[in-house]
């Protein structure tokens, strides 16, 4: 009973979170837990863009896999070019 009425409490701040809200706060998580900083509100778009990008693509992996998991990584915020750079390719 005591969680029933916590949840309903919960429910309109939950509700009223929006998906751009909580996937900003995703990216943020990401940004901070490998330590990126970036230069310029461009920079932050595009990043976060890339990052979108890495993370359709590992949602994609994840529904197609049989028994593998993936999940985005350090290099989630790169786009193409610099990640096959940074493996010099």
């Amino acid at each position: 009973m005591k969680s029933t009425f916590t949840l309903a409490l919960l429910s309109p701040i939950v509700a009223s979170i929006s998906l751009a809200e909580l996937e900003i706060k995703e990216f943020v998580k990401y940004a901070i837990q490998h330590g990126k900083n970036y230069k310029s509100v461009d920079e932050v778009n595009k990043r976060k863009g890339n990052w979108n990008n890495a993370k359709a693509k590992v949602e994609n992996l994840n529904l197609k896999s049989g028994n593998a998991t993936f999940a985005v990584n350090f290099t989630a915020d790169l786009d193409d070019d610099e990640y096959l750079s940074m493996l010099g390719l």
